[in-house]
């Protein structure tokens, strides 16, 4: 993708998120876009953060760490987006902004130990999983019953929630899973009095417009902003 089609594409993404935002009665400045750059080069992150783009999403370490370095001079808030090994947690917890896949109370106990060996907090989202076995996330009704526990690590401040609905090729069927995780987001407010849980990633280049539409406040645009992956 050359730099007038990337601007292009920023613009329009941007101008949709306001509309719908508007339209919701939602502030936009409150909704973020999250540049999902995994596959993607260093050179091209760089042309995005110029358009004004800072949030970006990795999916690998080695990936990642390597972007890291060569975007040292750039203000860059990353997210680590993919599924998180533990053996990855020590390089991962203290680097990023957000870490969005946190699916078991084991992987959560993990960061908290680590960060408070930092001194730290971890911001973190819980990844909801509504019973597709392909996907990582745990399931409403197994966090529900581990929430007290959750909102008692001491070294994460829970953000929130994420979810990646069930392939679909039409973007309408996303829509109740949007909705059933930003219900679950606002049931559990009162447990969550020492954490931030505010945060609802929902939403990628196929069905983000519903996101917003249902609360998300990051949504993931990866091959819609960028293109095809190389």
């Amino acid at each position: 993708m050359n730099g007038m089609s990337l601007a292009m594409q920023t613009r329009e993404i941007l101008k949709k998120k306001d509309e719908i935002a508007f339209r919701q009665g939602r502030n936009p400045k409150k909704i973020r876009l999250l540049a999902v750059s995994k596959g993607h080069s260093s050179d091209l992150i760089r042309q995005a953060n110029v358009l004004g783009l800072s949030d970006f999403g990795e999916n690998y370490y080695q990936e990642w760490k390597g972007k890291v370095d060569l975007l040292s001079d750039l203000k860059i808030q990353w997210h680590f987006i993919g599924h998180l090994q533990s053996n990855k947690v020590n390089q991962i917890v203290g680097k990023v902004s957000l870490i969005h896949s946190v699916d078991s109370l084991g992987l959560a106990q993990l960061i908290s130990q680590r960060a408070q060996k930092l001194s730290l907090k971890q911001n973190v989202l819980v990844e909801i999983n509504f019973g597709e076995e392909t996907k990582s996330g745990i399931s409403p009704v197994l966090f529900e019953k581990e929430i007290f526990q959750w909102s008692q690590l001491q070294g994460i401040n829970l953000c929130g929630l994420m979810v990646l609905p069930p392939l679909s090729t039409q973007k309408e069927n996303s829509r109740i899973y949007f909705k059933k995780t930003a219900q679950l987001l606002d049931q559990w407010r009162f447990h969550m009095t020492d954490h931030s849980w505010d945060e609802l990633s929902m939403g990628t280049s196929h069905d983000y417009e519903i996101a917003i539409e249902e609360g998300a406040t990051i949504f993931r645009v990866g091959t819609a902003l960028f293109g095809p992956r190389t």
